[in-house]
């Protein structure tokens, strides 16, 4: 096929989108490995065909061998690496398992990160999977979060630049969850929980205008929440088709001085249309959340969501836009450069606002595109670098070992 027949499959393609269709594939198609081995049979079936090389025999070997193992979450002992915040640095401990108690119905398992920055993670806690009916599961999980470089921006008076805060945040969260799994695709949780949190800022640090609600208090809540998912996605740690709709709703409530609570909606909805026998593959993501504090109440600081970093808005610093409502839009065009390396093309809009009819209109919003890289197998991400342009306030370049969405 010549280019210019390749160029106008990709433009039918993307000119008619399928619907969005929750009902995942009865039998998916095949994985990027499955057509790297495909490819390489006929190469050899062919006279003089070339010969896999030494290289891709070795990464071949360490994608099924051990070596892979000690990075994912297993029996036993492992090595968790990352899991904090983004902006956070590398991140590494160990991590513990226990899945066969009574019989397979109970899971055991808890972890500890830290970071050279001196922030660190830990969790621990039960599972008990599948209940009566095999649809219902239970958990109890305990997590503890110690974080020092929380990024605050606030603009200067009369100019458009920005000043920066850097605040500590420290979490302690109990909760008990419900899983109900009604179909393949779809999932049911909800959750109730205890969450101490506080921040502390640096002491003789000058701060533009009146503090944020939260910086440098503390507070104690009564947490739940109820979400649903909808997940079609063929290959959730490196998605090729299908998508993922998200929608929660949490409810935190100021247990000490009745000054923090509010209520947040929050939704997800990611597509995957792929194309050119699985080699190409568009991505569409939306994402929001939405906060209402009660009367007289305000949205603590510590609890606000971010824009900026690995994630969204990649041409931004981490925490760069800091609010109790934010929204933003990601595209993505992928390709195979060869069975272990993909690339992409990305560009994303988004902001962070007081209000939240302001973050729902399409109006001031920040942008910034690029192009990166990925690293790893057909069912997950072990590295990706993404350089980011656009933003006008630089061009970023982050990394991280796991999947942008």
């Amino acid at each position: 096929m010549s280019d210019t027949a390749r160029l106008k499959v990709v433009v039918a393609a993307l000119l008619v989108l399928p619907p969005l269709a929750p009902l995942a594939h009865a039998q998916g198609p095949a994985t990027r490995s499955a057509l790297a081995a495909e490819a390489r049979d006929e190469k050899a079936a062919a006279p003089n065909g070339p010969v896999i090389s030494r290289t891709e025999k070795v990464l071949n070997a360490l994608e099924q061998g051990r070596a892979r193992q000690l990075f994912a979450p297993r029996e036993g002992f492992s090595l968790r690496i990352g899991g904090i915040e983004d902006g956070s640095g590398l991140a590494v401990g160990p991590r513990w398992r226990k899945s066969t108690l009574v019989g397979g119905r109970l899971i055991l398992h808890g972890s500890t990160v830290q970071s050279g920055r001196g922030e660190r993670a830990m969790e621990a806690g039960w599972l008990v999977p599948k209940l009566g009916s095999r649809r219902v599961g239970l958990a109890m999980d305990f997590s503890s979060t110690h974080l020092t470089r929380e990024r605050l921006f606030q603009n200067l008076p009369g100019g458009s630049r920005a000043s920066s805060t850097i605040f500590g945040v420290d979490q302690r969260l109990v909760s008990g969850t419900a899983m109900f799994t009604a179909t393949a695709w779809l999932h049911v949780t909800t959750r109730m929980g205890h969450l101490r949190a506080a921040s502390s800022a640096p002491p003789g640090k000058s701060l533009v205008g009146t503090p944020p609600p939260g910086l440098d208090d503390s507070a104690a809540f009564a947490v739940a929440s109820v979400s649903a998912t909808v997940d079609s996605r063929d290959v959730p740690g490196n998605p090729r088709h299908g998508g993922r709709y998200h929608l929660a709703v949490e409810r935190f409530a100021d247990q000490e001085r009745a000054r923090y609570s509010f209520t947040r909606v929050g939704a997800e909805l990611e597509q995957h249309l792929s194309m050119l026998r699985r080699q190409r593959v568009v991505t569409l993501r939306a994402v929001t959340s939405l906060s209402q504090a009660d009367p007289h109440q305000a949205v603590p600081v510590f609890l606000q969501p971010t824009l900026g970093g690995s994630q969204v808005l990649r041409g931004f610093i981490t925490d760069r836009f800091r609010a109790p409502n934010i929204m933003a839009l990601q595209a993505e065009y992928g390709w195979d450069v060869w069975p272990f390396m993909g690339a992409v093309l990305f560009y994303e809009t988004g902001k962070a606002t007081e209000h939240w009819r302001q973050a729902l209109s399409l109006s001031d919003l920040r942008r910034d595109y690029g192009l990166g890289f990925r690293f790893g197998s057909a069912r997950t991400v072990a590295l990706r670098t993404d350089v980011a342009f656009g933003s006008g306030e630089g061009t970023r370049l982050s990394m991280r070992m796991s999947h942008a969405f």
